[in-house]
């Protein structure tokens, strides 16, 4: 279903040309300000509407489009950590190998979400790929530096 509504974009802060945007995600150490968890500042951009893939009867491709969609028909998971990376994940990149035509697919991270965390939202063990995160609230890139295997090939 397409729907209206107004994107939290990150705005300019002179403060970029000295430091990197960022946000801390672990607890701070005793007696460092709170402030320092961020240098980020979001607003709300105008109302703009968001098309529903799932409805589209265009295919998008990767040349013209910059992506492309699939879809996937799932086996049976619990979803447990052993499950995701021995099953789940394989599948996936099999999947995206397909319909990209590509030779190989590597996966360097994954995470777990859901519309309601049982965790604190500002605490993430990034060691523990099975802490539920909540959905971004901004617009922003999925992307993480590479892996030593992924940055190998």
């Amino acid at each position: 279903m397409d729907e209206m509504t107004k994107l939290s974009y990150l705005q300019w802060q002179d403060v970029y040309t000295a430091e990197k945007p960022y946000q801390v995600f672990l607890a701070l150490p005793e007696g460092v300000p709170e402030e320092k968890l961020s240098n980020l500042e979001f607003d709300l951009g105008d109302t703009e509407l968001i098309r529903d893939l799932r409805a589209a009867d265009t295919l998008f491709s990767l040349d013209e489009h910059g992506f492309t969609t699939a879809t996937m028909e799932l086996c049976p998971h619990s979803f447990s950590e052993d499950e995701i990376n021995n099953q789940y994940i394989p599948e996936v990149c099999e999947m995206v190998k397909k319909s990209t035509n590509a030779d190989r697919v590597i996966s360097f991270d994954w995470r777990i979400s859901k519309s309601v965390s049982p965790v604190k939202a500002d605490v993430i063990d990034k060691n523990d790929n099975m802490m539920p995160l909540l959905p971004a609230l901004h617009v922003h890139i999925g992307w993480a530096p590479p892996t030593r295997e992924a940055s190998h090939h």
